[in-house]
């Protein structure tokens, strides 16, 4: 897909998730947002967005993109939230296993691309919502593991760049399936999203590709040289 035709795709909307790896999946694996000079009024009109990426000289971590500073370009997008905020500040919450991030900029209007081979889960403030309960639980998980490198800030950063995202997404549906399955009392309480978990290692393993999924995940976050069996995950 060229450019023009992500000009096209966005030319009545503020933001579109779209391409999701299966339909029950929980999120779409391309998430597309415009940042314009005058908002439209007629949608949502991001005017900023917050997120995690490496730049070109190698440093990961949060930016703040904003039509004003931003140039075409593309970077590695790393794991985590993705916050968007319009003028009145109204935040719309997504979280990415990581990927890629390509911008593209023409006549006051930029289209920023994400694109990921793992879902990129919209976090929509509703109850039950099992898309959110999974990026909240991951959020969780992942800052656990980050507790694991002390101080060093930029290595857990940088590590999470060079993971497979769908490596990433994968030790993590398994990480928590396994923490339901030995609880009874969470089985019950969040039974729909124990079947989505459920649903997702049934996709993942109809992939045939069983590396991506062999690692457990404090093995793949570990700080080098660190024992993982001796850290509490």
């Amino acid at each position: 897909m060229n450019d023009e035709l992500f000009f096209q795709e966005m030319a009545e909307a503020g933001y579109l998730l779209l391409e999701p790896l299966h339909p029950a999946s929980p999120g779409g694996t391309r998430l597309l947002i415009a940042l314009r000079q005058t908002p439209t009024e007629r949608h949502y009109d991001p005017e900023r967005i917050d997120l995690s990426r490496a730049d070109a000289d190698g440093c990961a971590g949060r930016v703040r993109l904003t039509l004003a500073a931003l140039t075409s370009g593309n970077w590695p997008l790393c794991p985590g939230p993705v916050v968007l905020r319009d003028r009145f500040d109204k935040r719309v919450y997504f979280f990415s296993y990581g990927g890629a991030l390509e911008i593209y900029t023409n006549a006051g209007m930029a289209v920023c691309v994400l694109t990921s081979p793992a879902p990129i889960v919209e976090m929509a403030n509703e109850p039950d919502n099992v898309a959110e309960q999974l990026a909240s639980e991951t959020e969780a998980l992942l800052a656990r593991m980050h507790a694991n490198w002390g101080r060093d800030d930029q290595g857990y950063q940088q590590r999470l760049v060079e993971i497979d995202p769908l490596e990433l997404y994968a030790a993590t549906i398994i990480h928590l399936l396994e923490s339901y399955k030995q609880n009874s009392a969470l089985r019950h309480s969040f039974h729909r999203f124990y079947g989505m978990l459920l649903n997702e290692q049934d996709w993942l393993q109809g992939l045939e590709r069983p590396h991506i999924s062999s690692i457990p995940l404090d093995v793949l976050l570990a700080p080098a040289g660190s024992d993982p069996a001796s850290s509490s995950s």
